[in-house]
């Protein structure tokens, strides 16, 4: 990939510290943990150092149960523009029991 990580997305990844994030290794977690808790700038790096395709393919082929309902549409449907419902939407939605 492109970029670096830069400071204030690294900080949306609170499981890893900055100076071990891979923007290749740790595309998943970066894309995913952007998407749930990142901020418009956040998102718009993360549009510049990732193609729509692998954003879109990482969402949907790599689920990971961070995602409330309400960022999960957000997410899908106004950033990815993904108009189909997700068969396996609970593989994203992080349970609170």
């Amino acid at each position: 990939m492109r970029a670096a990580v830069p400071s204030q997305v690294a900080g949306l990844i609170w499981s890893k510290s900055d100076n071990n994030l891979d923007v290749e290794k740790d595309s998943t977690m970066i894309i995913h943990h952007v998407l749930r808790y990142g901020q418009l700038a956040d998102i718009a790096w993360l549009m510049k150092a990732y193609p729509s395709t692998t954003i879109k393919d990482v969402f949907l082929s790599k689920p990971v149960k961070i995602y409330s309902k309400s960022a999960l549409n957000f997410a899908k449907n106004m950033i990815l523009n993904i108009a189909r419902d997700l068969p396996n939407e609970q593989q994203y939605l992080q349970s609170l029991s």
